[in-house]
């Protein structure tokens, strides 16, 4: 990296990151195997010229991409709803609802609007509002931490997050399939769903 600006920069997306992310730095130093001295001085700008090896593992941490972890989280209110929709599900139902996007039929542009596969034919105990659209949306822009945030919740065994991580592999490769996610996304979003089967280990 180079720049007189690129230590501020580093150190506002890492702060912005962990708010976003509810995180704590010597989470990231832990799992990334930095100092915590050295994410430390990122957090506080005391480094003028971060190392591209250390930014890679801050956006590693966050499941992101070097260029996302740069441009910082991205506001979407959306997501906020998607998120707080699929962790009120139950544990079940919702990893079904994941499981199910490895064979789920492209929509129709009439259905692409529908509500989530209409529940899968009923799945859910309340009508859901997120759509199709709006559920392969959350797919191919979640953390791993609000993934592992959704996929997680209600789990009560280590077999059950291993599943869970499992049944958001099921959805990147039902969004593969389908042509929503292409190019150097597939790489990104199995990194990504690296990170949360590790997490259910």
């Amino acid at each position: 990296m180079d720049g007189p600006s690129d230590g501020s920069l580093v150190s506002q997306r890492l702060f912005e990151w962990l708010e976003h992310t509810g995180g704590a730095s010597g989470m990231v130093a832990e799992q990334e195997q930095l100092s915590p001295t050295t994410v430390s001085n990122l957090l506080n700008a005391r480094i003028d010229r971060p190392r591209l090896s250390t930014v890679r593992k801050l956006a590693r941490h966050f499941g992101v991409s070097v260029e996302e972890f740069l441009a910082g989280p991205k506001v979407r209110a959306p997501a906020t709803r998607i998120v707080s929709e699929l962790r009120a599900l139950p544990f079940e139902t919702r990893t079904i609802f994941f499981e199910a996007m490895a064979s789920a039929d492209e929509p129709s542009t009439s259905g692409a609007n529908e509500p989530l596969i209409l529940a899968l034919k009923g799945l859910a105990d309340k009508p859901l509002v997120m759509t199709l659209d709006e559920f392969f949306e959350f797919i191919l822009h979640t953390s791993a931490d609000e993934a592992r945030e959704v996929l997680f919740a209600g789990a009560e065994t280590g077999e059950e997050k291993r599943r869970a991580g499992a049944a958001f592999v099921s959805a990147i490769a039902g969004s593969i399939r389908q042509g929503r996610i292409t190019g150097s996304e597939i790489t990104e979003r199995l990194n990504v769903a690296g990170l949360i089967q590790a997490g259910a280990a």
